[in-house]
């Protein structure tokens, strides 16, 4: 199938870009483990076929995981005591980023239960699992993400007012529009807005002097800078790994980051700029071609799908704008639960919606 074909050979051509820079700078075999999920694409492809879960099992699924996140966050924060919610991944960024994609597939679900008039319960739930989400995020105070929270306001007042005039619609928009700033208002003030203002603090310093005063911003504009330096001196396959994240280390001697930098730091923490030092315009094309895969195979079965699978279409979409967003404040696909979630749920969301029939239940099984 046309959607199958464009994700397979998306995810094939990434494969190929990892393994071919390795065979040519000679990598130990653990450098090719993080290609392994996307290796195993087809065989979950088929798996779903076999076996596919009930549409109304999964979205449930997804909400109570986005409210268990939500809790955690909330319990680690306001009875723990912990800085930031980090929940069971020892770092608050993939927590906080992960809980956002469950928030926005407990949206899909809302979205599936309200045009099937399903009970209210369900829906209720679905919107406690979009909260919980939210929820999670803030108290991770994982900023980089935060695009998704309004971008997930945008979709569903979208779609919820399908059947509206145009007028009303864009209304909706406006008023989504206004009401952001004051969510983020009302949200922990320590965990979002002095971080947002300390970041936006760090980012006009590096602009006007470029110093590098705190540990989020102004420190990844000049990450940012030194890798695309590094990149237009070899341009084609990019540096050897060791080599360009001791030149990294090396560059930012010359200033005063040990209070905000781990000793063992050895990212760039941008998708983009990992690629393009690490892998040239070789890498680069290979993670192009990885994303286009899977956003044009969902696109298709969004426009084109049966109208019971849109919902998983758009939740597809959904993850792999959130995923190339999250890419541009750390280099998501060189974290195991970013990758294990990303290529799981896209395998799981493309094969339901191209092989599940609109009133599919899984039959009861000994």
């Amino acid at each position: 199938m046309a959607a199958t074909r464009w994700l397979v050979a998306g995810v094939l051509a990434y494969v190929a870009s990892i393994v071919g820079l390795g065979l040519l700078y000679g990598y130990p075999l653990k450098y090719y483990e993080p290609v392994l999920p996307f290796v195993l694409v087809p065989a979950m492809l088929v798996g779903v076929r076999r076996w596919m879960p009930d549409q109304c099992s999964m979205w449930l699924g997804l909400a109570l995981g986005a409210v268990l996140a939500g809790g955690v966050a909330w319990f680690q924060v306001y009875v723990a005591g912990t800085p930031r919610a980090f929940g069971a991944h020892g770092n608050p960024i993939p927590f906080g980023h992960i809980a956002l994609m469950l928030s926005g597939a407990s949206m899909c679900g809302f979205l599936y239960f309200s045009r099937r008039r399903e009970s209210l319960a369900l829906r209720m739930l679905c919107l406690a699992g979009v909260a919980g989400g939210f929820v999670a995020s803030f108290l991770s105070g994982s900023k980089g993400g935060w695009f998704a929270i309004f971008l997930i306001f945008l979709i569903w007042g979208w779609r919820v007012t399908a059947c509206r005039p145009m007028a009303v619609r864009l209304a909706g928009v406006v008023a989504i529009c206004a009401a952001f700033p004051l969510l983020l208002w009302l949200a922990p003030r320590e965990l979002v807005w002095d971080r947002l203002v300390g970041g936006l603090d760090g980012a006009l310093h590096w602009f006007s002097a470029g110093d590098v005063t705190e540990g989020s911003v102004s420190i990844r504009f000049e990450i940012w800078r030194f890798g695309l330096s590094q990149f237009w001196e070899r341009p084609l396959f990019g540096w050897p790994q060791s080599e360009a994240v001791a030149a990294m280390r090396e560059h930012l001697r010359q200033f005063d980051v040990h209070a905000v930098l781990p000793p063992n730091f050895g990212t760039f923490d941008n998708l983009l700029v990992e690629t393009l030092i690490g892998g040239g315009l070789v890498g680069l094309l290979g993670l192009v071609s990885l994303f286009v895969g899977v956003l044009v195979a969902f696109a298709r079965l969004y426009l084109r799908g049966a109208a019971d699978h849109r919902e998983m279409a758009l939740a597809g979409l959904l993850m792999a704008v959130f995923v190339l967003g999250y890419g541009l404040s750390v280099d998501v696909l060189g974290i195991n639960a970013f990758r294990q979630v990303f290529v799981s749920w896209s395998a799981l969301w493309l094969g339901m919606s191209l092989w599940a029939p609109a009133d599919w239940r899984r039959p009861e099984t000994r």
